[in-house]
Order: structure tokens, then sequence, then C-alpha cells
């Protein structure tokens, strides 16, 4: 028995010292990564072989063995930054990245992968073009569709009366993958008439609407301008547009954009807002509110003809002058303008 309590003893000491010697080597690297106005979470940092990302208070915290290391941080649309640290057994070192504006996208980042690793625009396998809010609204465009439009060469648009579908390198619409925050988003209903109208863009195709997105609760899309249906489906063949929302605390934005055409018709009016509430020190609620309005533009010159009666063939020319004038008393009566033929009441 006595014997026994021996060995035990000797196997305790022999499991429990290194573990106490591994525990004693461990150092850490902390710090907090932010620009001169906010600070920015999900920010990409690696030292050595470990890669993590920045919290919502835009804290980071790196667990390493004594030595030399290049810390490098990264975030999409800034500058990246890197610096060598130098950190000894037990010691905690703390830094403040301060990143600096990139003016030039080169920066890119990956949609979605298969790996369990935590990807970054360090080791990404596929680029995509990243597009912050604030460099889609220098375009001067009055909504998100048309700033695409204007920004990303392979994607494409038509105006229509419902919605605008979008395209990606001429394929339709319905194998365009709209994600938000890296989920699938729903796609829209729609009735397609038994004789469709000219124009319509990617007739039979059931797309997603990127109006229904407030642009003021956009805080950056990544855009995938490669077929992934491997990893997404079939509805991702011409690519993935993927719209993060913002989750900043503390502060409110305001967004106004007036326009109009130069012969002062086509009016645009849009208004957007947003608000971050933080809850407890972990969650948050963010409220975006849009408010758009752009009145009709007609350039096809002054309507001649009836718009609530019809004239029949053959009818004689008392009946004409008579369903003339009842539809001109019911166009005076409606307010409807033949020079913009668009009535109050939407008819």
């Amino acid at each position: 028995m006595k014997k026994n309590w021996f060995h035990t003893i000797i196997l305790g000491t022999v499991f429990i010292l290194p573990t106490a010697t591994v525990s004693s080597q461990i150092a850490i690297i902390k710090g907090i990564v932010k620009t001169d106005e906010e600070v920015l979470p999900a920010a990409t940092v690696s030292a050595g072989n470990k890669t993590t990302l920045t919290n919502y208070k835009g804290e980071f915290s790196v667990p390493v063995t004594p030595g030399n290391y290049l810390l490098t941080v990264t975030y999409v649309g800034y500058k990246k930054f890197e610096q060598s640290v130098s950190i000894h057994s037990g010691q905690t070192e703390f830094l403040e990245v301060n990143m600096i504006k990139d003016e030039l996208m080169g920066e890119v980042v990956v949609l979605g992968s298969r790996s369990p690793i935590q990807r970054s625009n360090l080791n990404s396998a596929v680029p995509v073009d990243a597009l912050l809010s604030k460099d889609l609204l220098r375009t001067g465009q009055p909504g998100l569709i048309q700033m695409l439009s204007f920004t990303v060469p392979s994607f494409n648009t038509s105006r229509q009366n419902v919605w605008e579908r979008v395209t990606l390198r001429g394929l339709y619409p319905d194998h365009v993958l709209i994600l938000m925050n890296g989920i699938r988003y729903h796609s829209s209903a729609w009735l397609n008439p038994p004789v469709a109208p000219l124009g319509i863009l990617g007739k039979g195709s059931v797309a997603n609407d990127l109006n229904s997105f407030p642009f003021s609760a956009i805080e950056k899309i990544e855009i995938l301008r490669d077929g992934a249906s491997a990893q997404y489906g079939s509805d991702a063949i011409a690519g993935v547009l993927n719209i993060q929302l913002k989750k900043s605390t503390g502060k409110t934005s305001i967004n106004i954009h007036l326009g109009q055409q130069y012969k002062v018709d086509g009016k645009n009016i849009n208004f957007g807002i947003n608000r971050g509430i933080p809850i407890s020190k972990k969650g948050f609620l963010n409220f975006s509110c849009d408010f758009h309005y752009r009145a009709p533009t007609f350039r096809g010159g002054e309507y001649k003809g009836t718009v609530y009666k019809n004239i029949p063939i053959g009818a004689s020319h008392d009946d004409s002058v008579r369903i003339k004038t009842q539809d001109d008393s019911i166009i005076h009566a409606k307010a409807f303008s033949r020079k913009t033929p668009v009535s109050n009441d939407g008819n």
C-alpha cells in the first residue's frame, strides 16, 4: 500500500510540473483597433500563426509564446498596419492601433469559406470588391442600385415599374445570390403576366429587391464577381452580393440627398437616419429609417389621345367629338397632365 501511494505522488509530480512550466511561458498581446472617430469591430489581427478578430469594442487579445512577432492588423478600406513586438514570459503587451483610411480601394475580403478557420483578406481564396457606404455616397446617385451601377463595371440594372432588377456579368437576375450579413436574403414575389412588356430585364426570373435595404443601415457591400455555385448553389452562378449592416452604437447619422433633371422634373428626395443603442455589455440594437421620393419624367411630348374613354373604330364624327369632350372633362377633374402623363391617382 505504501508503495502504491509513492507511485501516485511521483506520477502526479510528473504531470503537474510540465503544465505549470508551460503556463508560465504564455504571454499576451492585447490592444484596441480604432480610427480618429470610432473603434473598428471585426478587424483582423495576426501575430505569428495566431489570427483573431476584434470584438464590438475594437479590442483584441492574442496569447503567444515569448519571442519576437510581427503584429499585422487589416480592415476593409484601411491601410494594413504592421508593428514589431518583442514579448517576454508572463508579460502582457498593450497596443493602441490607429488605422489610416486607404483612398485607393486595394483591400479585398472573402464572402465565405468551407474552412473552419476564420478567413480574412490576408489569406482569401477569391478576392471581392469591398465598397464602403461612405464611398458609394460620393457617386452622387440617389439610390443604392444606381450607386452600384456607377461603381462596379459588371453590375447592370434597368428601371422598371415594380423594382429594379440587378445582374452580374450579363446573366439572369436569379443567378445573383444576395446575402445580408452572410445569410441568404429572401427572394421577392413576382407575378409574370402572360405577355411580358418589352424592356423587362430577366423575364421569367425571380430576383431580390435591393431597394428594400435602407441605405442608412448599410456599412459596406462585398461583391464577388465570379461564379460560386460550388459553394453557394446554382443561384450564385453570376456571383454573390453580400450586404453588411451597421453595428455602431451611441451615435446618430443622417443622410439627405436632393436632385432633379435639367428640365425641372424627375425630382429626387432621399432622407435616411440611423441610430445604434447598446444593450447590456454584449448586445445592441441598430435602427434605420429611409424615405424615398422620385417624381416621374417624360420626354415623349404632349399626349394628344384619349385617356379614360376609348373612341370605337368606325365611330361617327359627332360621336368622336362627344367622347373626346367627356374624356377631357375627366382629365380636368383628375388633374391629369398631358405633358407628363401620370395622374395623381396613379392611373
